[in-house]
């Protein structure tokens, strides 16, 4: 059983830790809006921007705390593992458009200079519209703006409706902004759960930091 003076120290504690990681949480909110205003069509991740303030602060608790680098160093390879699944994000994406832009070409045979092209065009769409994260987090923007992402694939399929090729036909000119929507998948589905789960564990890292360092 605890003492009155035990559970009043551990609320404390727990409203001191809570309390701090809110703010840092607060600060990546608002620095990544300020962002998101500044270039509207190609917001960057949420989940990867925030993962590196946390990262950042708990290296600076860390720097405070005796025998706190294994917890520095789990924070950092959380961090590099959400860089390689962002970074798979975004080969979905590109991988989604060649097969869109091969289903186009005209003719298969004309050799290495399709594949060329197809690579090409598919690399300018995903500059355009960005990575297609899952999830996005974006739909509650739509309450104030246009979804961000749909703007962008409107923007992209207005543009890749008047390209000039002859290797790729008229199907171009029937595309739709949702064609451009990475479908799902087994392998998007991993990355989905990978995605939050690693941004879920590294918030987690940095509570116990902080609570090693919270005023007892």
């Amino acid at each position: 059983m605890f003492t009155s003076a035990q559970l009043l120290n551990m609320l404390s504690e727990i409203a001191s830790t809570t309390g701090f990681i809110g703010v840092v949480f607060v600060v990546a909110a608002l620095t990544w809006g300020v962002r998101y205003w500044m270039e509207p069509d190609h917001p960057n991740s949420f989940i990867l921007d925030s993962m590196f303030f946390a990262f950042a602060a708990q290296c600076i608790h860390t720097l405070e705390i005796q025998g706190q680098a294994k917890l520095l160093m789990i924070g950092f390879l959380l961090l590099i593992f959400q860089v390689l699944v962002v970074q798979n994000h975004r080969w979905t994406t590109l991988k989604h458009y060649r097969a869109l832009l091969s289903e186009c070409v005209l003719d298969p045979k004309n050799g290495p200079g399709v594949q060329v092209e197809v690579e090409f065009w598919a690399n300018m769409l995903l500059r355009i519209t960005g990575t297609d994260f899952f999830p996005a987090l974006y739909w509650w923007l739509a309450t104030f703006t246009e979804e961000p992402r749909e703007r962008a694939r409107e923007t992209a399929v207005t543009f890749i409706s008047n390209i000039q090729t002859k290797c790729l036909d008229a199907q171009l000119k029937t595309w739709t902004p949702e064609l451009l929507t990475v479908g799902p998948s087994p392998r998007r589905t991993l990355l989905k759960w990978a995605y939050l789960v690693l941004w879920l564990v590294s918030w987690i890292c940095f509570f116990f930091v902080i609570k090693q360092h919270a005023p007892r």
